[in-house]
């Protein structure tokens, strides 16, 4: 076996800006500037294209194109203004009063289009086989002495009994996607206090757009034969055009193999963080042997977004409960990210004392990020709460029943864009006093031995480094998908289905991995040479 090959495709990114200071007045310096970036890997790589048979298979093009239209084509308007200003409105060199406003465009992976190249429907096709039966049992196949019954997939022979192709998803780069963008706007304040105290306070809010996002399509303008699309709220199917099968089966209780739904990746998600940060700093004094100084920050702060995860490829928890729903409302994503920390506290200082030693400590103190509400039964979270609302509006374990009882008491499901309705399956309760979340608290230390060799130029430095000094267990998880650290799936008992498995919200995950602020405790040394 080999990886499929998808033909070659370039990617061409170009990029200027200029920038620069201005002293508008003797206590007022403004800076202005103005970045245009291009960037061709929307929908103009050169395997995206139509193909020009729709009836003779060819894994070199995208039939999809044919059916949904190409892409808009290059964006030479990527034009991202920033105007920056320092004001001392004393004119005395203690008090500036900065702010800013920008749009700062990002990349996008070459990975999108390689999504569209390679689920395009024929590349990566699958064969789906019948299961296994062991006939003379009355256990089945995983009883002593069972055998296979003829005819069927074993151990030994797997692929028999006769495959049947199917399709699993085609993804198409919607033909008006564009580069996200983040505006950032910033305005703060900052005061000296005597000769080496500074104190300052600043505000931020970022706005994030068009973010890469895949979501079923619904809705088409395209009168192609080989495409459906029932009512905008169902998800669209899709046939291969040289397969010679008819649409108009994707629908019934036989639907044709090559009947695949689409994921539109689009530019439709955004984000928001807005944060205040306040800052002591304590500049470094002393005499030749003892010098000392220290940063203080504390950061108070809130995320939102549209998706756990923003890797590519898309893992479809961005559509489960409009699936669920079976509505097209991107707003009900709306949530905490997964690395939301409301308070986050850091400590760091720097010691020169005798014998040449250094020692530099830094205490990082955080609130717990949010946690999800996972229910396998529905493949989605609880529906009847925001993305990531455990440890946010959901506190305890008796607030998240009180959900699961709404949720449960809900009307059946029967039409089109019922929000919210029941989708069937009861959701158990949860231990009542459950608290989620764990705030994390890690302190690390560095000591530095500093010998002087030949001349000032030359010196040996023995470097010795502590994480997490006190070893105080913090649960985090390591990807956006699950970032708590704890099993947020709910799901039944084996002794009662209405009482959820003790499982739930019991620790998975410890911060840190080998190394690292968090972690079990870990010992660093090194020796450095500097010349």
């Amino acid at each position: 076996m080999r990886p499929p090959v998808v033909p070659f495709y370039p990617n061409s990114y170009f990029g200027a800006f200029v920038q620069d200071d201005w002293k508008a007045r003797s206590n007022l310096t403004l800076n202005l500037g103005l970045r245009w970036e291009f960037d061709d890997v929307l929908g103009d790589a050169s395997n995206l294209h139509p193909c020009a048979s729709l009836t003779t298979v060819d894994n070199t093009c995208d039939y999809i194109v044919n059916i949904l239209g190409k892409h808009e084509g290059r964006d030479f308007k990527q034009f991202g203004p920033r105007v920056g200003f320092a004001w001392d409105p004393l004119k005395r060199g203690q008090t500036v009063i900065r702010g800013g406003y920008g749009i700062y465009y990002d990349r996008v992976v070459t990975e999108v289009p390689l999504l569209q190249a390679l689920l395009n429907g024929r590349i990566l096709p699958l064969d789906a086989f019948g299961g296994s039966t062991c006939g003379g049992t009355s256990g089945g196949c995983s009883v002593p002495g069972a055998t296979f019954d003829p005819g069927k997939p074993t151990l030994v022979n797997p692929f028999v009994g006769g495959g049947s192709p199917f399709g699993i998803g085609v993804n198409y780069i919607a033909h008006n996607a564009k580069h996200p963008y983040t505006q950032q706007f910033t305005l703060g304040l900052q005061q000296q206090l005597g000769q080496n105290w500074v104190v300052s306070a600043d505000g931020l809010h970022d706005f994030g757009q068009r973010s890469i996002l895949g979501r079923l399509l619904r809705s088409t303008t395209s009168t192609s034969p080989f495409i459906s699309c029932l009512d905008g709220f169902t998800p669209c199917e899709v046939v291969d055009p040289a397969s010679g099968q008819s649409v108009a089966s994707c629908f019934t209780a036989s639907p044709a193999s090559t009947c695949q739904q689409i994921t539109d990746i689009e530019s439709a998600a955004k984000s928001w963080y807005d944060a205040l940060l306040i800052s002591l700093q304590k500049r470094p004094t002393g005499g030749p042997n003892f010098r000392w100084g220290f940063n203080v920050n504390y950061t108070l702060s809130r995320t939102f977004n549209y998706s756990n995860d923003d890797q590519i490829p898309f893992n479809g928890a961005e559509d489960a409960v409009n699936v669920l729903f079976r509505s097209n409302n991107l707003q009900l994503e709306k949530g905490y990210a997964p690395t939301d920390e409301r308070h986050r506290f850091v400590f760091y200082g720097l010691f020169n004392v005798p014998w040449n030693l250094t020692i530099s400590p830094i205490w990082t103190y955080s609130s717990h990020v949010p946690m999800d509400s996972q229910v396998p039964a529905l493949g989605a979270r609880l529906p009847v709460i925001r993305r990531n609302a455990l440890g946010r509006e959901i506190s305890t374990g008796a607030q998240l029943n009180a959900a699961i009882d709404l949720w449960n008491s809900l009307p059946l499901c029967t039409g089109l864009n019922q929000v919210p309705c029941h989708s069937g399956g009861i959701v158990p309760h949860v231990d009542p006093n459950a608290r989620f979340g764990d705030d994390f608290n890690s302190f690390d230390i560095r000591v530095t031995k500093t010998w002087k060799l030949f001349n000032e130029r030359n010196s040996l430095q023995f470097i010795a480094e502590v994480f997490n000094l006190f070893n105080i267990t913090n649960i985090r998880g390591f990807n956006n998908n699950n970032y708590s650290g704890f099993k947020n799936a709910i799901i039944p008992s084996q002794s009662n289905p209405l009482i959820a498995d003790p499982s739930f919200n019991q620790p998975i995950r410890t911060a840190g991995g080998f190394f690292g602020s968090g972690g079990p405790r870990a010992f660093q040394f090194a020796l450095k040479y500097v010349f």
